[in-house]
């Protein structure tokens, strides 16, 4: 998972050996985290006053009200003469089939619907996965591994989210499955907005990029699966699926990228959105851990994207953990450094088309197809960012000097005579730092 991050650090062992160490708290303000920490305070400190919900929870009043509505919580009636500082009286109620709080809190997802896996004949599940992976993985004829067993997957049942398999010979299997899925997200309003600071003065002086951040909703939808063959991995067939689509809130950063960035790179007919800004989102994902302090698994991207997509041109980055793990914040508040890491990554890697050290991801839901290192590279330096997009800026302005220098010489002298060479012994002893800088300039230091 963090490879590109690997390769950067081993290219970069001060970042590694100066950083400090990660202070990771979780994000108390995700609503479907507290609704179960709430329900099982409710269970075990009966009755739940709102004073003390909102002395451990915060501001829970709209999540009181919903659990109310759904009658998880009811309101128990306050005796005459008691105290009333402490606020509602709230008490849980047991509903028929339905576990209790402690049960339905899990450790280890925040995804209240879990689906188990149960191998035909026996009760004992194999293992718990949550909705979105349960629909990936343990589909109707997907081939489901499981501590080196391959299973075949029978049944999935949704009533009672139960997959039942049956186990296989991997040596008899010629093939695999690969899920087809498709994201939608749908950005809602409101949220916070700053302008974007970027390295290039053109770009900022001409239409300056909007980062935004806010609330949204992942449409996610699987609708079928590939067999594809072990031996080349060519596609020996495609299954079509009806599965209901999982729709979850979350939180995302995203930057509308002006028309004289994409533009240009469209017009060569290059792929700006599933090429060009889907690696560069890639690119970002690896290295958020270096910029931002958060796990590459908490973000996601839009990784299949159509042409009906209304946020196909948008650099968007949203919280894959259904919720949000506050991840998006910290993603809004570092944007541009993000951004330049991202490119920085790409140009380091020597290859040329991207490759898991930069741009090639595992997760990806369009399986890495279609990326294009090179447009990502180019947005980024459209932007103002890398090496290169540095260095044609201040070629730009050297040989703006140069030309001013060259007429200012002409008309203080009309006939210039011809420059004798410097002496070879004095040229040897000329060096260039280039990597030295000072106020955003290289240096040339002559050691004579």
């Amino acid at each position: 998972m963090d490879a590109p991050l690997e390769q950067h650090f081993c290219r970069n062992p001060e970042e590694f050996f100066s950083r400090s160490i990660e202070a990771r708290l979780p994000d108390t303000s995700n609503e479907l985290l507290l609704k179960g920490h709430m329900l099982c305070a409710a269970a075990e400190l009966p009755p739940l006053s709102g004073a003390d919900a909102s002395r451990w929870f915060g501001d829970t009043a709209r999540l009181q009200d919903e659990l109310l509505r759904e009658g998880r919580l009811v309101v128990q009636p306050v005796k005459p003469g008691s105290n009333t500082e402490a606020g509602v009286l709230m008490r849980v109620t047991q509903g028929k089939g339905r576990k209790p709080p402690k049960e339905e809190v899990s450790l280890r997802d925040i995804d209240p619907i879990q689906f188990q896996v149960v191998v035909r004949g026996n009760s004992n599940p194999l293992e718990t996965l949550d909705q979105k992976l349960a629909y990936m993985r343990l589909h109707p004829g997907a081939i489901y591994l499981n501590q080196q067993t391959s299973y075949f997957v029978e049944e999935l049942d949704l009533s009672k989210k139960i997959a039942w398999v049956i186990p296989r010979d991997s040596r008899k299997i010629e093939y695999y499955t690969e899920c087809r899925e498709h994201s939608v997200l749908v950005l809602a309003g409101g949220g916070v907005a700053r302008a974007a600071v970027l390295p290039s003065d053109e770009l900022m002086a001409a239409n300056t990029p909007v980062i935004r951040s806010g609330q949204a909703t992942v449409h996610w939808r699987m609708y079928g699966f590939r067999k594809k063959s072990k031996k080349d991995h060519s596609i020996m067939d495609q299954v079509d699926l009806t599965l209901p689509s999982v729709e979850y809130p979350t939180r995302a950063t995203w930057m509308d990228l002006p028309g004289v960035v994409l533009q240009p790179i469209a017009q060569e007919g290059s792929s700006v959105d599933r090429g060009g800004l889907h690696a560069l989102e890639h690119a970002m994902m690896a290295m958020a851990p270096l910029c931002c302090d958060i796990e590459v698994s908490e973000l996601s991207c839009q990784h299949t994207r159509r042409d009906s997509d209304p946020n196909r041109y948008f650099l968007l980055l949203y919280e894959h953990q259904k919720g949000g793990t506050g991840a998006s914040e910290k993603v809004y508040k570092g944007w541009e450094q993000l951004v330049g890491q991202a490119v920085r990554l790409m140009e380091e890697c020597p290859c040329d088309n991207g490759c898991p050290n930069c741009i090639v991801i595992p997760g990806c839901g369009d399986y890495n197809h279609g990326l294009d290192k090179r447009v990502a590279l180019k947005i980024g330096r459209a932007l103002g960012f890398g090496v290169a997009s540095k260095a044609s800026a201040i070629s730009h302005a050297s040989s703006t000097l140069s030309e001013r220098s060259e007429a200012q010489k002409e008309i203080a002298q009309p006939e210039p005579q011809k420059a004798s060479a410097p002496p070879p012994a004095r040229e040897a002893k000329r060096q260039c730092f280039e990597h030295l800088k000072t106020g955003g300039q290289r240096l040339c230091l002559d050691l004579d």
